[in-house]
């Protein structure tokens, strides 16, 4: 009886190991995302701490992994601007818009960074299409 009390807790055991195997990898495939998110969202986050070094790392990296990443190009523009390094910047947020035309954050801040910087017509176009966006709940 004994035995056979063993056999069935360790029959019991295993099974809920696997079970929980199974649902801690399927739970972590489905959080992954994709590989650039693995350093986009902390990139981000950092600028959003102000460490701008450790952000400008992990966007680098992002950019690495997916070449063609309009989020990672923006978000490497917005820290480019940031900092002063306005020709890299524009290179950043040219690569995004290029790549995602449409999208209106990058029109929205991409928008702004021309009119500061006098560059009015092109500046206004995208600040004004961005607008005109029914989705944009941005002011």
């Amino acid at each position: 009886m004994l035995l056979k009390s063993y056999k069935m807790t360790r029959c019991a055991v295993v099974l809920l190991l696997a079970i929980s195997l199974s649902a801690c990898s399927w739970f972590s495939s489905s959080l992954a995302g994709k590989p650039t998110d693995t350093y986009l969202q902390p990139g981000i986050r950092y600028m959003d701490l102000n460490k701008l070094e450790l952000a400008k790392e992990n966007l680098l990296k992002a950019l690495e992994k997916e070449s063609d990443n309009a989020r990672a190009h923006s978000a490497l523009a917005v820290l480019y601007e940031k900092i002063n390094h306005f020709d890299q910047a524009k290179q950043h947020y040219d690569a995004a818009l290029s790549i995602s035309p449409d999208d209106i954050g990058i029109q929205n801040n991409y928008g702004k960074f021309l009119c500061d910087r006098r560059q009015l017509d092109r500046g206004l176009v995208l600040l004004t299409q961005a607008t005109s966006n029914l989705l944009n709940d941005r002011p």
